[in-house]
């Protein structure tokens, strides 16, 4: 599909993807969550994460507070794995990703209730 006949108000683009919104919409952000024991832990032992907030209560949040949901929905993800390792979760940190995401991205690992995504290893 050709989207360059859409207005230029209704194209956005993702990571190098074009997609179609419609007037008001915004394209899901994706963010890299690294959940560790601790800060110094997180330079070598950490699990890495990518997160898609695709649900309005998250999506069109202030950077912040979706940065905030982002590091919450990783945690959440990494509990539900490793249920004995809820304690030793001290440190999460986000990342807005910015590059090309797969158009073919396999369904995710932990789809949360709200609807919003996150995917293990990365």
């Amino acid at each position: 599909m050709d989207l360059t006949r859409w207005p230029r108000h209704e194209r956005r683009s993702l990571t190098g993807l074009r997609v179609k919104l419609r007037s008001g919409d915004m394209a899901e952000p994706y963010y890299f969550v690294r959940v560790a024991k601790s800060e110094s832990w997180a330079r070598h032992g950490s699990s890495d994460l990518l997160v898609q907030l695709v649900c309005r209560d998250h999506a069109q949040l202030y950077e912040g507070e979706r940065e905030r949901w982002a590091r919450q929905l990783a945690r959440d993800a990494m509990v539900e794995r490793y249920p004995a390792a809820a304690e030793d979760i001290g440190y999460t940190d986000a990342k807005r990703y910015s590059g090309n995401v797969p158009a073919t991205l396999r369904a995710a690992d932990f789809p949360a209730p709200c609807g919003c995504r996150v995917w293990y290893g990365a």
